[in-house]
């Protein structure tokens, strides 16, 4: 199993939605989706992790 990946996303149109919006919106907005993103990493680092055999 490979331990990489790659991911390609044309990224245009939600930049220039995100950049219609008002700052704080715009900061709310890519926070949450920070912060989701970090959680969908903790779960696969979780899931990928061998399971403990001393206790």
């Amino acid at each position: 199993m490979p331990d990489g990946f790659g991911i390609q996303i044309d990224s245009k149109s939600l930049e220039e939605k995100l950049k219609s919006l008002s700052q704080d919106m715009q900061d709310r907005i890519v926070n949450t989706a920070l912060r989701e993103g970090a959680l969908v990493y903790r779960d696969a680092v979780s899931e990928a992790a061998p399971e403990r055999t001393d206790g």
